[in-house]
């Protein structure tokens, strides 16, 4: 996905991940309710992917 000049995440981006990040966070309660550990691993790895994509810094870290 082309990234801007300034390093600010597109709509896009943005909107994709917070996406992510709700239903990695519905999925890791799903899997908390009902007690299964493949949905809690799903939940926290998409809930970590997200929050990376959010991250401001991660622009300026990979330069």
């Amino acid at each position: 996905m082309p990234r801007s000049d300034d390093g600010q995440l597109s709509a896009l981006e943005a909107r994709f991940a917070w996406w992510a990040l709700a239903i990695g966070a519905v999925v890791l309660v799903g899997g908390v309710v009902v007690a299964n550990g493949l949905l809690i691993a799903t939940g926290l790895v998409m809930a970590g992917v997200a929050a990376q994509s959010l991250d401001p810094q991660r622009e300026r870290r990979r330069r």
